[in-house]
């Protein structure tokens, strides 16, 4: 498995930018051909991924030192980042 691109990503508009260049063209499902609230906020959400794949492997492994592997938040958090790691089951 590879690892994402580094780094910070940046949303403009309906793109999702590292640097320069153009990581993701995000359209809105409903309207792919217009510039849309929906596709910007898609863009906003993609461009903080990185951010929050790390955040949510930090508070995993705080939370693991509190919490019992069965908890149902701890599953759905681990759940989370193995599917943004390509390791969904």
């Amino acid at each position: 498995m590879s690892q994402h691109t580094p780094g910070p990503w940046v949303a403009d508009d309906s793109n999702v930018l590292v640097g320069r260049h153009v990581l993701a063209i995000v359209n809105d499902p409903d309207q792919p051909s217009h510039l849309t609230e929906v596709s910007k906020a898609n863009a906003r959400l993609m461009a903080a991924a990185p951010e929050l794949l790390q955040a949510a492997k930090n508070f995993l492994a705080y939370a693991s030192t509190l919490l019992d592997e069965t908890d149902a938040d701890v599953k759905a958090l681990r759940a989370a980042i193995a599917k943004a790691q390509g390791n969904a089951e």
